[in-house]
């Protein structure tokens, strides 16, 4: 996802109607990928893809309501000058968008939700889809905004911009309770590379930490990247530094309480 400079900008973002199109495939599948974890930690369940096949060409991104659907499934028009003008303004939302496998978009996406409901949610093995089976009796703008709302409230807990969660610290130290999962991690692979490493090798290490959310040690694209991001949040809050492509902790990272 984009940079944005506070909470509220990131909210608009996601609430775009165009957001379909505004937003690459490979940002919709990574929020869902963690979107489909959380919901799986709230059940007490695990399984689903890893992120590597999540960002692989096996997934792609699911329209609850289609894209191209067989018959309109609104009669009412509300505010809009046509059921048809409100469907599309609603079609491309957050809320109507899930992950799906490829196969499964392949034989499923097209069919009116009912079907969906029925009989292809059930052969999904992800928590994104049987929510929306188990959750949703009919599929309307309502349920498109609740959707929206819940999985908004979700991304902005997860990914609150840096400036909003990192803005005001003062000492290295005050930023480790702020640090999200991902950051926590990098900063472990950090810690361990006191000499200084290039990012690919930090990448390379924070795989190899049990249970981190980075298992592609070999990608050079999303993981990669977001390593780097994360890098740079690092040394804006004083526990990391940089000397050209080489990162090290400082004195402050690794006296400081190792994030649990």
């Amino acid at each position: 996802m984009n940079r944005y400079e506070d909470d509220s900008q990131f909210r608009r973002s996601l609430s775009a109607a165009d957001l379909y199109s505004k937003a690459s495939s490979q940002d919709l599948r990574y929020l869902f990928y963690f979107y489909n974890e959380h919901r799986a930690d709230e059940k007490g369940e695990r399984g689903g893809p890893t992120l590597s096949e999540a960002m692989s060409n096996e997934y792609t991104v699911e329209h609850i309501w289609p894209q191209s659907p067989d018959g309109l499934p609104i009669e009412d028009a509300d505010e809009y000058s046509s059921p048809e003008a409100r469907y599309d303004a609603y079609v491309h939302h957050l809320g109507n968008l899930t992950l799906a496998s490829r196969s499964w978009n392949s034989k499923w996406g097209n069919a009116a939700f009912e079907t969906k409901r029925d009989d292809g949610y059930v052969e999904s093995k992800l928590w994104v889809q049987w929510d929306i089976q188990d959750n949703y009796d009919e599929w309307s703008v309502a349920n498109i905004e609740d959707r929206e709302k819940a999985i908004i409230e979700f991304v902005l807990e997860e990914w609150a911009t840096p400036e909003t969660r990192l803005g005001g610290v003062e000492e290295p130290a005050d930023a480790i309770d702020r640090l999200t999962t991902e950051e926590q991690f990098v900063l472990k692979a950090l810690r361990q590379n006191t000499g200084g490493a290039v990012r690919r090798v930090i990448h390379g290490d924070v795989c190899e930490l049990s249970d981190s959310p980075f298992d592609d040690p070999n990608s050079n694209g999303t993981e990669r990247n977001e390593v780097g991001s994360i890098l740079s949040r690092l040394q804006n809050v004083g526990l990391a530094e940089q000397n050209k492509h080489t990162w090290s902790p400082t004195d402050e990272a690794l006296s400081v309480e190792a994030p649990t």
